[in-house]
């Protein structure tokens, strides 16, 4: 959806970008191109356009769009995904060996372009629902600016998915 040359309520883009709950939040949600926008809510109002930044920050908890290829490197702790997580379509995700990806309850992994995700049997790939304690945990140490309902407590068992091409 085309949004852009509005006045969203502030001149900062953090600020714009947590205003719109669109395809970068949820995927069932249409897109939402917002830049460049209105410096003021006049329309006479010089227009702003600001480079937007798609590198996931891999000390943070990860969400949105990947719009480039991109690297999850194995790491002593889990991954939390606190947004969904989406790749775009030219665009490539690469998940190492022994890399575990821990969801906040409704979010997902939507692959439009492609995803290169290979474990070993010594070093699985671990994608499983967040436990409450490790959000509380992400939420404590400040990581995630985020508030989650765990409506109950499911016991998680390991699936492996398979693709055969």
């Amino acid at each position: 959806m085309d949004a852009t040359v509005n006045w969203w309520g502030s001149d900062v883009g953090q600020a714009i970008q947590n205003r719109i709950l669109d395809f970068t939040k949820r995927s069932d949600h249409a897109y939402v191109q917002w830049n460049p926008f209105l410096a003021c809510r006049e329309l006479t109002c010089a227009q702003i356009k600001l480079p937007l930044q798609t590198i996931l920050q891999m000390n943070r908890p990860l969400r949105g769009l990947i719009t480039s290829n991109t690297l999850i490197h194995k790491r002593r702790e889990p991954y939390l995904i606190n947004g969904d997580l989406i790749v775009m379509p030219g665009a490539k995700l690469t998940i190492e060996p022994g890399v575990e990806l821990h969801f906040a309850p409704n979010t997902g992994l939507l692959v439009l372009g492609h995803l290169n995700a290979s474990g070993t049997p010594k070093d699985p790939i671990v994608m499983r629902l967040a436990n409450k304690q490790f959000v509380i945990e992400q939420i404590q140490n400040g990581h995630n600016p985020f508030q989650y309902h765990f409506t109950d407590e499911v016991p998680f068992s390991k699936y492996q998915v398979r693709i055969n091409s």
